[in-house]
Order: C-alpha cells, then sequence, then structure tokens
C-alpha cells in the first residue's frame, strides 16, 4: 500500500458497497483475531487495522468522507505515486501520516483559496499534538512547562498574551512537523499497544488519522477537487 488504504485492508475494491464490507471484515476478524495468532503486538495492529477499516466503510457518512478524501487528495495524485508501497502497517501508519500533514501544509500555503478555516486546521494539528506526540513524550514544552490543563487551544491569545506559545497556524505547523520527525522515527510497535482499544497509542493514532480523513474529506459535493 502507498498509503493508509481501507480497502485494501478489507481486500476489497474501492467501489465495494456497505455489505461486503460487512461480509469481508468477518471473515477476516476470525482470520487475524490476536487470540488466534499468539497475541504477538503485529497481531494487534493487523486486527486493529482491519476493525478499523470496518468501523470507517461500514457507515455510508464516514465511508463517503474516506472516498472524497482518497478521491481528492493531492498528495495521493502528486505525492503518492513516487512511493512504491510497503506491506508493514507501522510503516503505511506512519506515511500516512506524513501525507496528512503536507495536505495541511499545502492547504495553509493557499490560505482563504483552500476552503478550509484555521480553526479546522487547528483542530486537526492539535489532535496529532495531544492524540500521539504528547503520549509518546513528543510534547509541547509550552504547555508541559506551564502545567496547562484543560481544553488545548494552541493558538489562544488568552495563554500569555504578551508571550503566545506560537505567531500563528504556520508556526504550529512547523512545530508539529519537527516534533511529528521524532515521533515518526523513534516509534515501534510495541509502543503502539501498551494499553487496550482506544487507550492504546494505537488506538490513537488511528483516532488522528481518521480525524484528518474526516476534516480533509469533508468537501462539499462538486467540490472534490478543492485540494488540488
Amino acid at each position: 500500500m502507498r498509503y493508509l488504504d481501507y480497502y485494501s485492508i478489507l481486500n476489497l475494491p474501492p467501489e465495494a458497497d456497505i455489505r461486503e464490507v460487512e461480509s469481508q471484515f468477518r471473515i477476516l476478524a476470525k482470520k487475524y483475531h490476536p487470540d488466534v495468532n499468539g497475541n504477538s503486538p503485529e497481531s494487534l495492529l493487523k486486527f486493529r487495522s482491519i476493525l478499523e477499516a470496518y468501523k470507517f466503510l461500514s457507515e455510508q457518512s464516514r465511508k463517503t468522507v474516506y472516498d472524497t478524501y482518497v478521491r481528492s487528495s493531492i498528495v495521493r495524485k502528486r505525492i503518492a505515486t513516487e512511493y512504491r508501497g510497503s506491506d508493514d502497517l507501522l510503516e503505511i501508519l506512519k506515511v500516512q501520516l506524513n501525507y496528512i500533514l503536507w495536505e495541511v501544509e499545502d492547504l495553509i500555503r493557499k490560505g482563504e483559496d483552500s476552503g478550509y478555516s484555521e480553526a479546522e486546521l487547528t483542530a486537526l494539528l492539535a489532535e496529532i499534538d495531544k492524540g500521539i506526540l504528547i503520549p509518546c513524550g513528543q510534547g509541547d514544552s509550552y504547555f508541559s512547562a506551564r502545567q496547562i490543563t484543560g481544553t488545548y487551544t494552541p493558538l489562544s491569545v488568552n495563554l500569555k498574551p504578551e508571550h503566545p506559545p506560537y505567531t500563528g497556524l504556520e508556526d504550529y505547523f512547523y512545530q508539529i512537523r519537527k516534533r511529528s520527525y521524532g515521533f515518526i522515527r523513534k516509534i515501534r510497535i510495541s509502543d503502539l499497544v501498551t494499553a487496550e482499544g482506544d487507550d492504546s497509542l494505537l488506538g490513537k493514532f488511528f483516532q488522528v488519522l481518521n480525524t484528518g480523513f474526516s476534516i480533509l474529506g469533508r468537501a462539499e459535493k462538486g467540490d472534490e477537487n478543492r485540494l488540488e
């Protein structure tokens, strides 16, 4: 796979309908359940990938969003074709995180012409920050040093007006990009499955990627080329 392709994970074509998704999930869930595969970190990653693909593609509204993202993604069209792909699921997750960050960078450069608000893109970056970077030790030193708790609002001028943590969205993006490189270099499968379910770093990783699909795939009907 050249990106996190939920259809490929379920061994289905992109035009598969929800009935086919549900049927294929039942088959793969029995075959790849961790209980029958030694509960190894690799089996947990494999099964979680199948489960996430099923959850996203078995609900029509989310399936439409995912299809729109895949169809309109500038990264998939321009960059993913240069990447030979991998069968390593962890590598695929890391590559997809990179792709989402490239998408956001392109949208920031377009400004108002992107069709996305600063609030939407900030929310996505904050999800990456609090979802995977902070838990794995690549957090925001400004927030941790000041022991700021509660709602994570990295661009809020109310935090410290005379010394804001970031000068704006672009500054916040490049800080996230830099810290994401540290996450991508260091993360191992064993790090992702130290807890169960959504509480695991793996669960949070998928939540981050799914948030990316949801935000970047929300182009209105007739406007699927907005990311081009």
